[in-house]
């Protein structure tokens, strides 16, 4: 069996299925300081079944354009050829708030590359919906830490859906409580 490395381009036709693009390594960038030592093998996408999201039941992609996933072939019970892999990216992410938080328990927010520094502006990773969970189920706008517009924050993703890495806390507004 071969491992291959792909690089993701857009979300497949179904959950947790990418179109991809095979990597090659850089011979040349194997010892030397350059950030990627990838480069597309070819630009004809292949399909990627992404090991950890197979079950259908996730609401969007876990992944990212640029995520890479490490795959390799497989033969289904038809003689079909597939290829699954795992993900070779982080379990936690960095985010930038897009819009000014409303009430409720999401909010939506923009995913950075994997370089960590550009946030994503379009396709896989713009615009999507973080979960909140805040402690005695109060609204995210009745809790702390308070959001705002264009804040980075650190997100996960589980179960197909992204959830902030922190947990907020109801407050009591000190101007109205008067025990």
């Amino acid at each position: 069996m071969s491992i291959d490395v792909y690089e993701v381009q857009s979300a497949g036709a179904s959950s947790g299925v990418y179109n991809c693009y095979k990597q090659k390594l850089l011979e040349t960038a194997f010892d030397a300081g350059s950030a990627d030592k990838f480069d597309d093998l070819n630009t004809s996408p292949v399909t990627v079944l992404n090991l950890a999201e197979n079950n259908n039941t996730y609401s969007e992609p876990a992944l990212a354009a640029g995520d890479r996933i490490v795959g390799w072939s497989y033969t289904d019970c038809s003689g079909a050829v597939c290829i699954v892999g795992m993900p070779a990216v982080p379990s936690v992410r960095r985010a930038k708030i897009d819009g000014e938080p409303s009430s409720g328990l999401t909010f939506t927010a923009n995913l950075f590359h994997n370089d960590g520094s550009t946030e994503i502006a379009s396709g896989l990773g713009y615009n999507i919906t973080v979960y909140a969970k805040v402690c005695s189920g109060a609204d995210i706008l009745e809790a702390v830490p308070h959001l705002v517009d264009d804040q980075e924050i650190f997100v996960v993703n589980i179960g197909g859906r992204w959830y902030m890495a922190t947990v907020f806390q109801s407050f009591i507004d000190c101007e109205c409580y008067n025990p």
